[in-house]
């Protein structure tokens, strides 16, 4: 699977231990509703553009039970689904505790 490098950012939290993926579009609005939830948390994450490789979108689906709708995003391996779940993660305040959690062995990868 082509990958681009880590989203790194400037202010990155390091309490967040956890391995995060994000399938997206630059041109969705919901991926970059996403994206800005990751930076104001200081979340670093593994960003897999959908339109870079014809098949990405394929891999995505197959990882997120047949959802082909971007962003689609992973945290430790697990699918917690878009933007609207990554949110409400938020405000639940469950987001921070899945964040805090360091990968498995085997968890993140493809």
């Amino acid at each position: 699977m082509a990958t681009e490098p880590p989203h790194t950012l400037p202010h990155q939290n390091p309490s967040w231990a956890a391995c995060v993926e994000m399938y997206y579009s630059p041109f969705c609005g919901y991926c970059q509703r996403a994206i800005r939830l990751f930076e104001r948390h200081g979340v670093a994450y593994e960003g897999y553009n959908v339109l870079t490789t014809a098949s990405m979108r394929d891999d995505m689906a197959q990882r997120a039970h047949g959802r082909r709708t971007v962003p689609q995003i992973f945290i430790n391996g697990h699918h917690i689904g878009g933007s609207d779940e990554l949110h409400q993660l938020e405000q639940n305040g469950q987001l921070q505790a899945l964040l805090r959690k360091a990968p498995h062995h085997g968890e993140g990868e493809g």
